[in-house]
This record gives structure tokens, sequence and C-alpha cells, in this order.
């Protein structure tokens, strides 16, 4: 069976039709990670360079590339988003993220950055959100690029952890969400959240008001549906996300209508705590 499960076409058509066009293409973030973990990953993300020294037609590599796709297999959703230069691809019945790496600038109490330019793969590497995210696997000779020189030791050592270690809050004040997601991460991988990481984490548990209600939610039923939930939901609380979620958020009402069994523990632990909070 191939490493890369029911995305074995997928890669395939994507590597022959990169070569036939002159682009280099990469398999990056938690793709990558869990094919290290043996795990079967449910995304696939892209990055796409070119050898163009034209900036503008650079910076559009993936877009490009995900027209060529969309064009010689006869594909009909193609959706585009310029402002990030990105695009999006269902081949196979499966979604694909085609991007170019590149660097974000964000402004105080926005989670969205409010300019975005072409970088390095080292410089895109070093603005996602852990260690363990940022590998990059060049398919055309199937090396992994650890281009953070942490990410394959925190992944070895079941470590979150996150890329600015020294001053880990300004990750999570880029994107509160990102607190939401390493708690998860941290329970469906059987993973502990480094020290300095959760710290950080407590420190800016405000800052998740400004994540828009509907991705909170969705993170939240992610870890509530996992087989033993009770982990995370401590970490909520004692980081006190849980506290400034409840500001917003009608938890009991959410819950209560969430149509998947076996809720009830992680439902009556989230109401219960909230009171001693």
């Amino acid at each position: 069976m191939s490493i890369f499960g029911k995305y074995e076409s997928i890669v395939e058509k994507l590597l022959i039709t990169a070569r036939v066009n002159n682009f280099h293409i990469y398999i990056v973030g938690g793709f990558v990670r869990d094919l290290l973990l043996h795990k079967q990953s449910n995304d696939l993300d892209i990055m796409v360079c070119d050898n163009l020294n034209n900036k503008y037609q650079s910076e559009l590599a993936g877009i490009r590339f995900a027209k060529i796709l969309q064009q010689k297999f006869n594909l009909y959703n193609l959706t585009i988003f310029p402002k990030f230069k990105t695009a999006k691809l269902v081949m196979d019945n499966q979604e694909i993220e085609f991007i170019v790496p590149r660097k974000e600038y964000y402004q105080i109490n926005c989670r969205n950055p409010v300019h975005v330019r072409l970088a390095s793969l080292k410089q895109d590497a070093l603005r996602r959100d852990f260690t363990i995210n940022t590998l990059f696997l060049r398919i055309h000779d199937m090396q992994i690029l650890d281009l953070t020189l942490q990410g394959i030791n925190d992944i070895q050592n079941r470590f979150i952890k996150v890329i600015k270690p020294f001053n880990p809050k300004i990750v999570f004040r880029q994107d509160p969400l990102r607190m939401l997601r390493a708690i998860r991460q941290s329970l469906q991988l059987d993973f502990k959240i480094e020290e300095r990481t959760y710290n950080a984490i407590t420190k800016t548990s405000r800052f998740i008001t400004l994540v828009p209600k509907i991705k909170i939610l969705n993170e939240l039923n992610k870890i509530i549906k996992e087989h033993n939930p009770m982990p995370a939901i401590h970490m909520l609380h004692d980081t006190n996300l849980f506290k400034y979620i409840s500001k917003s958020l009608n938890i009991e009402k959410l819950l209560q209508k969430t149509p998947t069994a076996g809720l009830e523990p992680a439902t009556n632990r989230l109401t219960a705590d909230r009171s001693t909070n």
C-alpha cells in the first residue's frame, strides 16, 4: 500500500503535471506530520514553486498550477482566493489546497493577515503555528525538509510547541484560534503541550473572543467527538479558554443540540465546571 493512502492517485497526477510544467511541489503541514506518525491525514496542502524570475508570476504559482490541473483533468470546482494567492480544487473527491511560500503581516486584534507576500520556504515554515506542522515533503525525491530544525524532533518527543519559543504569545495573538487547535491536536495525537506554549495560551486566552463563533464551534465539536475528550475539556478550563468562550457562546444550548451520540459526559463536564471558573 502506498504511503499516501487514499491520495496515491492524486499525488501521482500532481507530480506528473508538475514535471511537465516545470513546477516544484511540496506536501506541507499536518499531512507530513501524520505521515511520520503512520496516521491517515484528511488534509492535503500543496506548496507550489516555479523557476520563473518574475515575482508576479511566482506569487500566482499555486493558482496557475491549479488552473492547469483543472483544464487537464476537466475539473469544474476551482476556487481562487486572490488576497492570499491560494486556490482549492477537488480531485478524486478530495479537496486540495494550493499555496505558495509566503510571509504574513498582521494588525493588532485582527486574526487574518492584512498583507501577504512571496517568501522563501524557510520563511514560510517560520510563519506557521507549531513546529510539528512545519515539515515539507518534496515529492519528486520524497525528501522531508525540516527547515526549523525542530519539527521532527518535537514529533519524536511528542511535543506541541509554537514556532517562536521565546515569544509564544505572539503566535496566539496573530491567530487566537491556534489555542484551540493546540488543545485539539494534543488530544488527537496524544502529545503534550510544551510548558511555555501552554502558559502562553493561558495568558492570551481572552483573545479567543476575536475568533468567529462558527470557527470556535467547529473546534469544540471536533474535541467533544473524540473518544475521550476529558483531557482537552480540562485544559479548556485550566487555561481559562472556556470562560471567555462562554461569554459569547451559549455552550449548554449548543451541546444539547449536538446530534452526535456519546457526548453526555463531555456536556456535563463542560457545563458543570463552568460554575467553578
